[in-house]
């Protein structure tokens, strides 16, 4: 009967605990990838060495880590030519496959230039909520951790359209370590053949102190 008892107890305790889970994310592995990946990360030194190469900083931030179940981080790309024009603004959804498996959801901000700017000043992305944000579909990056810790992944084959350019679909692909960020995005015709992007590989984000 004390048995029975405590197995009741178990199960009315069970909601409460993964409500609590929920709100705090509920994944410890994705926290500290969130957190790790979180900084401000300069494409300079690649520029200085590299014709053709921007010279950009990346900021990423975690967001609404105590609003919202899940993991999220705020990117704003700058390139340095044109400091106070965001390059670009994203928010990324992380998400866990299993223990060296994770994905990266793609999502645009609506009225993104509303935004500029929240990486100093986060109160920016006060009233915007996750259910507001743009899902970017089939252009999810799938990553997975190797053994020196960096996770590396690209988008799958053909799913992430995109006409810029005449382009057909795009391809990203990233590594990220705790000290730096590679992105590499190019667009394909639907022939397959590339008609934008680096073609001698990716921009390389170093973390600043």
């Amino acid at each position: 009967m004390a048995r029975l008892l405590f197995y009741f107890s178990l199960l009315l305790l069970l909601p409460a605990c993964t409500r609590a889970l929920a709100k705090n994310g509920g994944d410890e592995v994705l926290q500290q990838l969130q957190q790790a990946a979180a900084g401000d990360y300069s494409s300079a030194l690649q520029a200085t060495v590299r014709e053709g190469y921007p010279d950009e900083n990346l900021h990423l931030r975690g967001i609404w880590t105590d609003r919202y179940p899940g993991q999220y981080l705020y990117a704003e790309t700058i390139n340095t030519a044109a400091p106070n024009q965001p390059a670009s603004q994203q928010v990324f959804r992380l998400e866990r496959k299993s223990k060296r498996k994770f994905l990266l959801r793609l999502y645009e901000l609506p009225n993104a230039e509303t935004y500029a700017g929240a990486y100093r000043k986060p109160d920016r992305l006060a009233g915007l909520q996750p259910a507001n944000l743009i899902e970017q579909e089939g252009c999810a990056i799938y990553l997975k951790l190797g053994k020196d810790g960096t996770y590396r992944g690209e988008t799958k084959p053909k799913t992430c359209l995109n006409d810029r350019d005449g382009a057909a679909y795009s391809v990203t692909r990233v590594n990220l370590a705790g000290d730096f960020v590679y992105l590499w995005e190019r667009g394909f015709s639907a022939a397959g053949e590339e008609v934008w992007g680096l073609a001698d590989g990716g921009k390389m984000f170093l973390r600043e102190e």
